[in-house]
């Protein structure tokens, strides 16, 4: 049981990490940001735990700095309880008159696949993405206080050994909510672009999950309460560092590459 509820906790941090706290996002340079363009990407790498997120633009389309859209793959990459795993998503992103809306793909939801031997975990994530460029902006000055958000998630899935099912996962109710977000003052950042000018952006991120089922058994519901600090660079339009928190632990993302 204890192992169960560890690959559980394992799986709902990773989808916290890649949750996005608003649906819509203000948008300052955003047409502009380095990354925008055909072939742009990031990648983003989660230490300690050693898992990598690479966000690769397929197209995208300029009117001028205001009005952009664009095809966005995510990739991520990691170990998980011995296994090799990738997760593949497909997300659009539209910015007009400075509003940015990014969206999973009708046609494509996440996907979750991972082998090792003989035997493959397969899940489908519904969820959208990306609080890494969620700032664009919002910020005008330190001390500023940024409102509450809200997101909701769900999973589902199963898992085989040699062709056969083993049993299904899913967790259809899952939400996360942020407290107040408070701007500290801004600070010299060392990136991959050079030294930036940042917002630090804190706050906490409490994340619930009620009747999940794994392996023919429902585990009770649970909460978990993480503190978050975004590092929000204007220049690149992205959050450079995430730095958080849970049971004492830290754990930071960084944009370790960009182009």
């Amino acid at each position: 049981m204890k192992s169960k509820q560890s690959i559980l906790r394992s799986t709902l941090l990773l989808i916290a990490a890649l949750t996005t706290t608003v649906a819509k996002a203000h948008a300052a340079v955003p047409c502009d940001a380095p990354w925008m363009h055909p072939g742009g990407q990031f990648v983003i790498t989660s230490s300690p735990a050693g898992r990598s997120y690479t966000f690769d633009v397929l197209s995208f389309q300029k009117q001028d700095s205001d009005h952009c859209s664009g095809s966005i793959r995510t990739t991520a990459a990691f170990n998980f309880q011995g296994r090799t795993m990738e997760s593949k998503s497909l997300f659009h992103l539209t910015l007009a008159d400075g509003v940015a809306d990014l969206k999973p793909q009708e046609d494509a939801d996440g996907t979750l696949t991972g082998k090792v031997g003989a035997s493959t975990l397969n899940a489908a994530v519904s969820q959208q993405l990306s609080g890494f460029f969620s700032y664009a902006g919002e910020i005008k000055q330190a001390g500023q206080t940024l409102p509450a958000t809200t997101a909701h998630a769900a999973v589902s899935g199963n898992t085989a050994t040699n062709g056969a099912s083993t049993g299904q996962f899913a967790a259809p109710d899952m939400s996360y909510a942020t407290t107040e977000r408070h701007v500290g003052q801004q600070e010299a950042l060392d990136t991959p672009a050079g030294k930036l000018d940042c917002w630090p952006v804190s706050y906490d991120l409490t994340e619930k999950s009620g009747g999940i089922t794994f392996h023919g058994r429902t585990l009770p519901s649970s909460e978990n309460t993480l503190g978050i600090v975004d590092h929000y660079c204007p220049a690149i339009n992205l959050v450079m560092r995430k730095d958080i928190t849970s049971d004492g632990k830290l754990v930071t993302q960084t944009v370790t590459s960009i182009k």
